[in-house]
């Protein structure tokens, strides 16, 4: 009969030390909501930015439909782009990383200095010796490798 498995709601009833009536047991819905916190894992942030500056050093960078070529413009870029980044992050650290020739290169260390950085982009762009072609799977493997091992309080980005 429907009267027998009546689930008696009313005998769940407390009154807590405040005076206000809540429900206890299994269905109160503070115990749920903590059940349901304790299954999501928390977000953490990184403190310092760990980065890796992946460039294309393919022959098609010797395509000149920008002034002196495609290759040197980007170089150029990149050297603006580690002047900012490291404005806007004074405590990240870079890695540069080139692609050429179906493998990929370290061109310049993880570090925060954006001077050492900026000459290493000069010795390339000087160089300006863009052959072979780009190998985007070596140059994500070698990005792992270098952020591999980085301090979890720091973030990884390429």
């Amino acid at each position: 009969y429907a009267w027998e498995s009546q689930d008696r709601s009313w005998e769940r009833i407390q009154e807590d030390e405040s005076g206000r009536i809540r429900a206890v047991g299994a269905d109160d819905p503070a115990t749920r909501r903590q059940r349901r916190q304790a299954l999501i894992p928390g977000i953490k942030r990184g403190i310092v930015r760990y980065a890796v500056l992946a460039i294309d050093a393919s022959e098609s960078m010797n395509d000149s439909d920008m002034k002196p070529s495609r290759g040197i413009a980007v170089l150029t870029i990149c050297e603006q782009f580690v002047q900012e980044f490291f404005e806007q992050n004074p405590i990240a650290h870079l890695a540069i990383v080139a692609t050429f020739r179906g493998s990929a290169t370290q061109v310049a260390a993880i570090g925060s200095s954006p001077h050492a950085l900026c000459s290493e982009l000069s010795t390339m762009a000087e160089k300006a010796s863009f052959r072979g072609e780009a190998s985007l799977q070596n140059l994500l493997e070698l990005s792992k490798a270098i952020l591999d091992p980085v301090p979890p309080y720091g973030s990884k980005e390429v």
